[in-house]
């Protein structure tokens, strides 16, 4: 199965917690977007407008490569050069004001129409709800390994793994080690901040998904597994909503959690105090919690076509939505029992 194999494939709509006041200093626009990061829109857009940065806001992080569409606030009076606006791969649309500005986190969820490509022998079939597993966004090539190292102290084989896979930072990571070869947190405090939490909340992903595997085993022995990037299980029977912890320093477990972060954590080398990171003390990580099940709401799957793209295969259009965290290519991965995906 391939997704994103034009941006059209993939329309991502924001489901906002609700409609601007009408009055207040920041502006609410909606951004829309084609094969363009929502960061990359948003700082040209500040740009354009001769803002700070800081002075827009967002709910979430959309898809690059794909259509959607998100609101965004900002401070600022300027409504008739905001409208005058004409970029290429985004445009804006005033909805009105707003007295609070938004942040990560602040949206309901999103709704998606997705078009699966080079299908053959995978079939779509109903789902109510899904595992809550983080896919393999959250991980990309090496970000939980970063993480992991970072946590386990290991700061020269961290910063080392992002020379490799990151060209942005390497040049100038590589640079300082060169001159500095034993001062690797300083090399990494050459990253953005949002760039080395990404790898540490990978980390508590990757644990996170062993224990949600772990959970679903405990409840269902048969459930099946999809093999792949992301190893998933899959249950064969209604299971009970449950929130799972998301380990960090100061968590609180209780049973069977604790006994399965324990064996975890020693075969990786850490306890819970290590979340405490005192050389990078913005990464400290504190504990918190993932619901077990996401409920996938008004699944439409359309008719099996030709894919014009990729003769002697199909194509299908599915819509449906999802609350805040949760991933449209793993449902999907539930939704045709597969782990066999390209373009996600």
């Amino acid at each position: 199965m391939q997704l994103k194999t034009v941006p059209e494939d993939f329309v991502v709509a924001e489901l906002p917690l609700r409609e601007p006041s009408g009055d207040g200093q920041y502006l609410v626009l909606e951004l829309a977007k084609r094969n363009c990061t929502t960061e990359r829109a948003v700082s040209e857009l500040a740009r354009a407008l001769d803002l700070p940065r800081k002075a827009l806001g967002y709910a979430g992080a959309k898809d690059a490569r794909a259509l959607t569409r998100q609101r965004v606030t900002i401070r600022t009076d300027d409504h008739a050069r905001v409208a005058r606006l004409r970029p290429s791969s985004w445009s804006v649309r005033v909805l009105g004001r707003d007295r609070e500005p938004l942040g990560l986190g602040l949206l309901a969820g999103n709704r998606f129409e997705i078009v699966a490509r080079r299908l053959t022998t995978e079939t779509a079939r109903q789902i109510a709800s899904f595992p809550n597993y983080f896919d393999e966004q959250r991980f990309s090539t090496a970000n939980a390994r970063i993480g992991r190292f970072i946590l386990q102290g290991k700061y020269r084989e961290a910063a080392d793994l992002v020379i490799q896979t990151d060209p942005d930072a390497a040049g100038r990571m590589r640079e300082h080690l060169g001159e500095h070869p034993n001062d690797a947190v300083t090399a990494l405090r050459l990253m953005p901040k949002h760039t080395l939490l990404m790898y540490a909340h990978a980390y508590q992903s990757f644990l996170f998904n062993e224990v949600l595997s772990r959970w679903i085993l405990h409840h269902d022995p048969d459930a099946q597994l999809i093999a792949g990037p992301v190893p998933i299980r899959v249950p064969t029977r209604e299971l009970p909503q449950e929130a799972i912890p998301i380990v960090g320093f100061g968590s609180e477990l209780k049973e069977p959690f604790t006994d399965w972060y324990a064996e975890l954590l020693a075969r990786e080398g850490l306890t819970l105090r290590d979340f405490v990171v005192r050389p990078l003390p913005f990464l400290t990580l504190e504990g918190t919690a993932r619901q077990a099940l996401v409920v996938i709401r008004d699944l439409v799957i359309g008719p099996r076509e030709p894919d014009e793209l990729h003769p002697w295969s199909e194509k299908q259009r599915l819509t449906f939505s999802l609350p805040k965290g949760a991933y449209a290519t793993l449902a999907l991965k539930c939704v045709y029992m597969t782990g066999d995906v390209s373009g996600g």
